[in-house]
């Protein structure tokens, strides 16, 4: 896969984005924490981790369930999601806020691509010349705060979207985030699948 991204800001700043590509390219991660970046790389190991294990081993087991309306796949990004936010929860969090992120996951497995969502992100899809809106999150509940409503680590049980969608004539996918209309912004843009 391949990844351009961009921002702007203006009065308000978001934290800077960071993007993480691993496992050949088929995972992605996006992390914008909003306490100083040291937990960045706590999320990306605990998310490459899991990952890399599972596809290793299919007997891996994992302290969460599966949800029945989600595939295996989509599971397995939704468990590697909450394993960072307890990873975080555990020891930043607990006790005393400290650290929270933003955490958006892609992978890329066969002829499947599923994500799973924290923080203010909204992502559509290219498919031949179709617009898809695959998720929007925090957008519509915090745009006159600058600090969104739902982040990695700050609560045992987070609210994440998950979800998941067939690469058969997948041009791209669009990922944005943005706050007081658009006036600080963050795009990127996933393609070659």
């Amino acid at each position: 896969m391949r990844i351009l991204a961009k921002s702007s800001s203006g009065q308000q700043k978001m934290p800077s984005t960071q993007v993480v590509s691993l496992l050949n390219d088929n995972l992605i991660i996006f992390i914008r924490s909003w306490n100083g970046q040291e937990i960045n790389q706590r999320i990306t190991d605990e998310i490459n981790h899991y990952m890399s294990s599972v596809e290793a081993d299919l007997e891996v087991t994992s302290p969460f369930g599966y949800s029945e309306n989600l595939s295996m796949l989509a599971n397995k990004v939704k468990i590697a999601l909450l394993l960072a936010n307890d990873s975080v929860y555990n020891t930043e969090n607990k006790v005393t806020y400290q650290n929270g992120a933003e955490v958006l996951i892609f992978f890329k497995k066969n002829n499947e691509i599923t994500w799973a969502s924290i923080g203010r992100f909204s992502a559509t899809s290219l498919k031949e010349d179709r617009h898809l809106k695959l998720f929007d999150s925090g957008g519509k509940f915090g745009d006159d705060i600058l600090l969104p409503v739902n982040l990695l680590g700050i609560m045992k049980n987070p609210e994440i979207l998950v979800g998941s969608l067939a690469l058969k004539k997948l041009k791209s996918i669009q990922i944005s985030s943005s706050f007081q209309d658009r006036d600080s912004i963050w795009d990127c843009e996933i393609s070659d699948f």
